[in-house]
């Protein structure tokens, strides 16, 4: 799950992704529009993410592209 933290609604999308550390893309998630607010969403994947390092990359909040590192805990 991810925790999203909007100040203001978004319209126009978001695409969130999320890619391992060698790179291959995990899981993915499109959405149409948000409110503003606090959300908690879950990113479409095959499996159940093991322990790690991913980078999430977040598209349509603002401009420029959102990118966080996340680690998952066993």
């Amino acid at each position: 799950m991810l925790n999203l933290d909007l100040l203001e609604p978004i319209y126009s999308g978001i695409s969130i992704r999320a890619y391992s550390i060698d790179g291959r893309l995990v899981a993915e998630e499109d959405l149409r529009e948000l409110a503003s607010g606090s959300h908690i969403l879950e990113l479409s994947t095959h499996d159940i993410l093991p322990a790690g390092l991913y980078t999430i990359v977040i598209e349509g909040i603002n401009e420029e592209e959102l990118i966080r590192r996340v680690v998952v805990l066993p």
